[in-house]
């Protein structure tokens, strides 16, 4: 999920979903994600 980045060709709603389904099955797992961990936006 860390290296995990936007590609620009599908749909910005779409990544999103993703990266908040991916945070949900790891806080099934007890494994919580930090809302301090650092994150590298790229731009087209």
């Amino acid at each position: 999920m860390i290296t995990m980045k936007y590609d620009g060709h599908s749909g910005v709603r779409e990544h999103i979903m993703k990266m908040s389904d991916m945070a949900s099955q790891l806080k099934g797992m007890d494994m919580a994600i930090s809302e301090g961990i650092p994150y590298k936006q790229e731009t087209k």
